[in-house]
């Protein structure tokens, strides 16, 4: 059953399909089986495994929140609105996952509890270094003595959502709300099951905020004061959960915040710099972030500030300093609205400013700019497809003139860190190419597994130089939110840790996963619940399962995407991966061999140095 079901969500097979699997194996199987052949009885064995929630109806045309009183009366609350909402049409509603719930199913799996103390147990590289949120000024500021995440047994978390469109038939579009437990190990942290799904909003427009998150509030203070009790084979404890820090795009960004979008006046959340308009044609103007040689950073908010701004908004009806009125995060004791609202380099870095040096470089509308390289676009593509990267680059090189548009993240990061100096290197002119590499420099040096003090300073010189003379190389119109927020990068290194910690990288990830959830277009939202539910809860009962039983735990290992790979060790902290051939070199070939492995040694001694996981999987894949 869980194998039927694990093969059901990696495939996303039909009903019809499920239903004619089961009869497949049912045939068999002896005559008097108990494997169910009804789609209905199937369900039925995985009801007990089945979180609560909550569904919160609201005014399908204002989205306020609707109370039983008000399907009596049958007209929305809201005086301006006062419409009808005794019909379907309309009623909306959106769906609870409760928190603490879900929590006390974490701790029941296998390797929960110890998997949250890594933070007392890893070994760092450097003592001094920033190497996971653990190591951020704003964790080690609530780690302290007596603070909330000193106890072993209290969690925080990381919130993001975002929209995902459902149907390229229709607008209807997912609103998740997710939250990352951050005490985990990080390949477990980003892993969907181990994810807390807080709520789905699912309809044709983006959400009420405020109407969405109302629901949440008094759940999360719950949790930060009292916590929740769990029962454990080691020994009964409450464990306390609060919210820390969360990782959007600009747009959910200031969704979530409720403040001025990217494009706006006082757009940037980390400072109060108000940017200008840019006039770019007759009737066309963006706005725009010009660097400030006094003042690089611009004056930086306080989470204080925010708060008397969205006090002040609130009162004069009007927009203050960018902040239009709360949110809900203000609610949260231990949430700072400024050093806890990450920069997502996924967004800004790479879909932001990487594809927008793409765009200047080959774009034909920008061919007679001098920083044009459309005229060597062909050169570049053929460049391109001869690129050959190892297997831990799962997408692999793209025309840019053919599909720079659909460019993914993922594609972007190995442009920005893998392809694109060598391939533009006698290409660019040396003014433009010296320029872009204080980007690829200062981006690397704030995503390597161990940053020191020293990293962060350089970074910021480098990001600095690359912002103050973009300007002039560019053009003023381009100095977009996304350009001056890598001014900014630094100091989100120091409050909450490397760039890859809150990327949305992860949660992209699990917005993926949902969409695979559902079968056609009727009642999305609970197809997605049941499915979430199955892919949080199923872990304890494959452990419980097939812990005697390898060749069934092999197989769901192949379900769930995980490759069984066969490796040699060479030497500490050098593997050989994949396929090898074994014969006899001729005396000239050892001599060769022999001059290279001088080498290769020198290499694996300054990559242990380095402790950079991409380089190290790239070296074994040479040496395969």
């Amino acid at each position: 059953m869980l194998l039927v079901m694990s093969f059901l969500m990696k495939y996303s097979i039909t009903g019809e399909c499920l239903k004619d699997l089961l009869n497949l194996i049912s045939l068999h199987c002896p005559p008097d089986n108990l494997l169910p052949r009804s789609i209905s009885s199937f369900k039925k064995w995985f009801e007990d495994i089945k979180n609560p929630l909550k569904v919160h109806k609201y005014c399908a045309f204002c989205h306020m929140l609707l109370g039983e009183e008000d399907f009596v009366s049958g007209l929305c609350p809201n005086e301006v609105c006062n419409k009808f909402v005794s019909h379907e049409s309309g009623i909306s509603h959106f769906i609870e996952l409760p928190i603490a719930d879900q929590i006390v199913s974490f701790f029941q799996k296998p390797g929960f509890l110890k998997d949250i103390q890594n933070r007392f147990v890893r070994c760092k590289e450097s003592e001094s270094a920033i190497e996971d949120i653990y190591d951020g000024e704003v964790y080690r500021r609530l780690s302290g003595e007596g603070q909330i995440l000193s106890s072993p047994h209290n969690l925080s978390l990381m919130w993001n959502t975002d929209g995902v469109q459902c149907f390229r038939s229709s607008n209807m579009t997912l609103w998740p709300l997710f939250f990352q437990i951050n005490e985990l190990p990080y390949a477990q942290r980003i892993s969907p099951e181990n994810m807390v799904l807080g709520g789905l909003w699912f309809g044709k427009s983006k959400p009420s905020i405020m109407s969405f998150t109302e629901p949440f509030v008094g759940s999360l203070q719950n949790l930060e004061k009292d916590g929740v009790f769990v029962t454990h084979p080691d020994g009964d404890f409450v464990s306390k959960v609060c919210v820390i820090g969360g990782s959007a795009d600009l747009p959910a960004r200031s969704l979530v915040l409720n403040t001025t979008q990217y494009n706006g006046k006082h757009g940037c959340c980390k400072c109060l710099q108000p940017g200008e308009t840019c006039k770019v044609s007759a009737n066309g103007h963006v706005h725009v972030f010009p660097f400030d040689g006094t003042d690089p950073d611009g004056p930086k908010r306080t989470h204080d500030g925010h708060v008397e701004d969205a006090g002040m908004a609130a009162e004069i009806n009007k927009t203050c300093r960018g902040v239009k009125g709360p949110c809900f995060l203000m609610c949260l004791m231990y949430y700072n609205l400024v050093s806890g609202t990450c920069i997502d380099y996924m967004h800004g870095v790479l879909l932001g400013v990487t594809k927008l040096l793409l765009s200047l470089w080959f774009m034909p509308e920008h061919s007679k700019k001098p920083f044009s390289l459309s005229s060597k676009l062909s050169t570049m593509d053929a460049r391109m497809k001869a690129l050959r990267p190892p297997n831990v680059i799962k997408r692999l090189p793209r025309s840019i003139q053919e599909h720079l548009k659909h460019f993914k993240a993922s594609e972007l990061r190995s442009w920005l860190l893998y392809y694109s100096l060598p391939l533009l290197r006698d290409l660019q002119g040396e003014e433009y190419f010296q320029h872009y590499l204080l980007l690829v420099n200062a981006v690397f040096l704030l995503l390597q597994e161990s940053v020191s003090e020293d990293d962060v300073g350089k970074a910021d010189r480098l990001l600095q130089h690359f912002c103050c003379t973009f300007a002039a190389l560019y053009g003023d119109r381009y100095m977009t939110c996304n350009v001056h927020q890598l001014l900014h990068l630094p100091d989100m290194v120091k409050d909450m840790g490397p760039l890859w910690v809150y990327s949305c990288f992860s949660f992209e990830n699990a917005n993926g996963r949902l969409l695979k959830m559902f079968n056609g277009t009727q009642k999305v939202d609970w197809q997605i619940i049941d499915g979430v539910n199955l892919l949080q809860n199923l872990p304890r009962f494959h452990d419980r399962f097939f812990r005697q039983d390898s060749e069934a735990a092999d197989c769901l290992r192949i379900m769930e995407g995980h490759n069984i790979m066969k490796d040699r060790r060479l030497e500490d902290g050098v593997f050989l991966v994949g396929g090898f051939q074994k014969r006899n070199l001729s005396v000239d070939e050892s001599l060769a061999v022999s001059e290279y492995m001088g080498h290769v040694t020198y290499s694996v001694f300054m990559l242990q140095q380095s402790k950079n996981w991409q380089v190290h999987l790239f070296f074994k894949k040479v040496l395969s």
